[in-house]
């Protein structure tokens, strides 16, 4: 089903990412059809808001995700209470106050920042560029195989808040 799918994964992101987690403890939040979370091999959680109020969505020019059963329906703050992870990858979530998002729905990240000791976010400026965590401390890479459906894909950024272990190898473009 190729519905909602903004983040188009390659192997190329998916090994990146991959060697940023490690071996620690990580989920995906807003996972929508969970593809990145499956490559991964970590956890993937979505409220599944879309799925309730899909004509919403629909007026808004927008596909609805319908989360598949290996999505757990989760909202971002109450999947990292239950499974305690040292990383939390997203990618194009929804901030609740997001200038471009949707009033009442998304995500607080900047509490998720606050609360775990990696975030990391995957998505593009021309859309997430108003996002009030990117005032936080934080790094931006441009990793090899980073494609997505946005119409500026020369925004495409990986954006990342807190420390990594010091083993822990960042390769890609730093800005």
């Amino acid at each position: 089903m190729l519905r909602a799918r903004y983040q188009l994964v390659t192997r190329e992101l998916v090994e990146w990412l991959r060697l940023r987690i490690g071996d620690r403890r990580a989920i995906e939040i807003g996972a929508g059809m969970g593809d990145l979370g499956f490559h991964l091999g970590i956890p993937m959680t979505d409220l599944g808001v879309q799925a309730e109020d899909p004509g919403y969505w629909r007026s808004l020019g927008q596909a609805p995700t319908e989360p598949p059963d290996d999505v757990e329906r989760l909202e971002a703050e109450a999947a990292i209470a239950r499974f305690k992870p040292a990383v939390v990858v997203g990618a194009w979530i929804t901030e609740t106050h997001h200038a471009g998002g949707y009033a009442g729905f998304g995500v607080e990240e900047a509490r998720i920042v606050r609360s775990v000791p990696q975030y990391i976010h995957v998505g593009n400026l021309a859309v997430h560029g108003s996002k009030r965590i990117l005032r936080m401390k934080h790094r931006v890479y441009r990793p090899a195989g980073l494609v997505s459906r946005g119409f500026e894909p020369e925004k495409n950024a990986v954006h990342v808040w807190g420390n990594a272990p010091a083993e822990t190898r960042w390769v890609g473009i730093e800005s």
